[in-house]
């Protein structure tokens, strides 16, 4: 019945909106969003909440659109078309209702833009974890969760080092924010699984009135900043052509992976997030952690975007290689960071700094080199703290390995993970204490 077709429709770009709406301001803790919630929540004002999270959502029904509009236009059947359907929704999300986009050109071109709802909000939120969800390993899903939710409560301390944006929140307040917000995502995932489609049809009316509007509003935002702000057009215009380049028509397209609907205990696994946040943020509160999570992150983005930028790498990696893959670099770029501070102790001005980090890095980058050789490589190279690293790199993208093979260099990694950070933390501190 047409009426079960409307509620579907709905249903789908609500879902989705919600879905990206956590992603893109509650999980990347935007300051202005972050604030009215908390606010709003100490408050108890249960209807002003509603009501501003309300106009949020419907604000996000617009990057919605944007969304499921260009997997049906562009018929989307690769990870890195979907990064670039991610690329449009990100400049979309900061350039038709704030003029982020146009602001600090070319860096905020790619970030948050690209790097983070790209990756992040399309990549990792609205895909890979919904396809875990109906993997038939329900472990799969809980371990993403957690991992993600281990991820948001480190990310979240970034107000710690800079309280003039936005108070830092103590860790009750954090604990019912993360539940507030993660309630919304987590029904959005139902909403769109359960009552909703894959893909969303969009009628040509429909397309109309958004490029009006998205159009109208997106103009008169990057008026205030010409002529930087012409520097989007080209990108967007090359995103688009790359889109509608002749793609293999033999494979399906990425939608259909999401057509079954995942079991209701997928969702009670989804709570491993909010969770395993509010762990890991009261855990680095009473610890007095302070780490560098802005510039964490950002590394980690921009290795992710190097990674599922090459199509004939991911190509065959599947959804769980390119989550061993993630999580593999998410690991090495929190080692990198520890080293750095550790190198970064040890000079006193800048040449020092740039001289003890390349002594630092060459010995790291040994395992790299060792893959042009073939054999096993030497044990002293093994031994080597991104030795586990490079090892899941090439065994993903070139013998399609999963979680299960590639489990002993992801823990070893994390070995040296752990001990790096916790050296690097150590020496930070004496090093300051000296100041």
């Amino acid at each position: 019945m047409r009426w079960r077709v409307v509620v579907g429709h709905l249903a789908t770009l609500v879902g989705t909106a919600l879905i990206l709406l956590f992603l893109s301001e509650f999980l990347f803790l935007n300051e202005g969003p972050v604030a009215t919630v908390v606010t709003l929540l100490g408050d108890r004002a249960g209807w002003g909440l509603a009501a501003a999270l309300g106009e949020f959502v419907l604000v996000y029904v617009v990057f919605a659109y944007a969304l499921l509009g260009s997997l049906h236009w562009f018929s989307v059947r690769t990870i890195t078309d979907l990064f670039l359907v991610g690329a449009l929704v990100g400049w979309a999300i900061e350039g038709i209702v704030i003029p982020l986009v146009y602001e600090a050109v070319p860096v905020s071109i790619v970030w948050p833009s690209v790097a983070w709802h790209s990756l992040v909000d399309v990549l990792l939120g609205w895909y890979l974890l919904r396809r875990l969800m109906r993997s038939d390993r329900g472990w799969h899903a809980l371990a993403a969760f957690t991992l993600v939710g281990i991820a948001w409560g480190a990310w979240a301390t970034w107000l710690w080092t800079d309280p003039e944006v936005l108070a830092p929140l103590d860790p009750a307040t954090f604990a019912a924010y993360a539940t507030a917000t993660s309630t919304l995502w987590i029904g959005g995932m139902a909403l769109v699984d359960q009552v909703g489609t894959a893909a969303l049809r969009v009628r040509r009316w429909e397309a109309r009135v958004w490029f009006v509007v998205a159009g109208a509003s997106a103009l008169f935002m990057a008026a205030s900043a010409l002529p930087l702000s012409l520097a989007i057009i080209p990108f967007v215009w090359l995103t688009i052509r790359a889109l509608r380049r002749p793609t293999d028509t033999t494979s399906d397209e990425l939608v259909t992976h999401l057509t079954a609907r995942p079991p209701w205990t997928r969702y009670l696994a989804a709570t491993a997030t909010p969770l395993s946040a509010i762990g890991m943020y009261t855990l680095m509160d009473a610890a007095q952690w302070r780490v560098p999570s802005e510039d964490i992150v950002v590394m980690l983005l921009l290795a992710a975007t190097g990674a599922v930028g090459a199509d004939p790498v991911t190509a065959g990696a599947g959804a769980q290689g390119l989550a061993v893959l993630l999580v593999a670099l998410l690991i090495g770029s929190v080692l990198v960071s520890s080293i750095a501070l550790i190198s970064g102790s040890f000079g006193r001005d800048f040449i020092g700094i740039v001289f003890f980090s390349t002594l630092f890095m060459i010995p790291l980058a040994v395992p790299a080199f060792g893959v042009l050789f073939p054999g096993s490589p030497a044990a002293w190279i093994q031994a080597l703290p991104t030795h586990g690293l490079v090892s899941v790199i090439v065994g993903v993208t070139t013998d399609g390995d999963g979680l299960r093979e590639s489990v002993a260099d992801l823990g070893l990694l994390l070995a040296w993970c752990v001990a790096a950070f916790a050296i690097g933390v150590q020496v930070l501190r004496r090093r300051v204490a000296r100041l």
